[in-house]
């Protein structure tokens, strides 16, 4: 029960950083940084559309498609997550910008974005925008493009709609920026700066750790024999490569396991095969 209430107020407080971000920096200076936030900036922007409603509309329709392939416990929060994120955008609506100066604007909002989404993610969660649509078309296409290069397109295509909308091509390096800016602090606060990681679990419950891998996060494990030279036993190291966000779950699977298990992540530079 303490570890639920920890999770959805960090879940919470990502959503309110996020909504500062975009009322106190983004949206003033009309910085489209990708996802359902940049299309409400645009539509807010050109047509007077109430930020929170394009929010909430996006991702209702988003979870409406998505909802039957999602485990029931990252619905809730995601839902929870995308609802308190709606809400705090509706409080934040006529919120005196912090600056005017475009840069400090990108710079900041960026760093606020990538905070929020960063603690969202890291306690199993998600706002909807991009992440969501992604993993829709990855399924759609068959997995031929992975998860975070259609993040990266989605958002591509965005800040490019938004360089025509707003006819400022300056204005559109700047939400480039943001977006990069944005990124790393998630990718920072969640594990490291990378998309990827590998993990390396040395544990007794070798077999029932790579099991309960493979099926519940249906990543792939390589058994690696050793031999535990205090214990002079012989042992299987699993290696496992995963996306930044699954990294909490991995460490939850792990640990619900085997407690004393030892986990170790490095970066990945490049990923290349099924499921990336």
């Amino acid at each position: 029960m303490k570890n639920f209430f920890k999770e959805f107020f960090f879940i919470l407080l990502g959503a309110l950083v996020m909504a500062i971000g975009f009322s106190y920096f983004l949206i003033p200076n009309e910085i489209a940084a990708g996802g359902a936030g940049g299309v409400a900036t645009i539509l807010h922007s050109k047509f007077g559309l109430p930020v929170s409603l394009v929010v909430l509309s996006i991702n209702a329709v988003l979870f409406a498609i998505s909802w039957k392939t999602m485990p029931k416990s990252v619905f809730v929060k995601s839902a929870v997550g995308t609802l308190a994120l709606t809400l705090f955008l509706e409080i934040t609506a006529d919120a005196t910008p912090f600056t005017d100066d475009i840069l400090m604007a990108a710079a900041f909002g960026g760093i606020l974005m990538g905070t929020g989404v960063g603690v969202v993610i890291k306690y199993g969660a998600s706002t909807g925008g991009s992440d969501f649509l992604a993993i829709i078309l990855y399924k759609v296409l068959n997995k031929r493009i992975s998860v975070a290069n259609l993040i990266l397109i989605i958002d591509g295509l965005i800040i490019i709609t938004a360089g025509f909308a707003f006819a400022d091509y300056t204005l559109m390096l700047y939400m480039v920026a943001s977006v990069y800016v944005s990124s790393k602090v998630a990718d920072a606060i969640v594990e490291g700066g990378n998309a990827a990681k590998s993990a390396y679990i040395i544990s007794e419950k070798s077999k029932e750790i790579s099991d309960e891998i493979m099926n519940v996060m249906r990543r792939g494990t390589t058994g690696i024999y050793g031999k535990g030279m205090y214990t002079n036993r012989d042992s299987t190291l699993i290696l496992c490569v995963v996306i930044r966000n699954e990294i909490p779950k991995l460490r939850t699977i792990v640990k619900k396991i085997d407690p004393k298990a030892f986990i170790i992540l490095s970066d990945v530079r490049e990923v290349h095969g099924e499921g990336f």
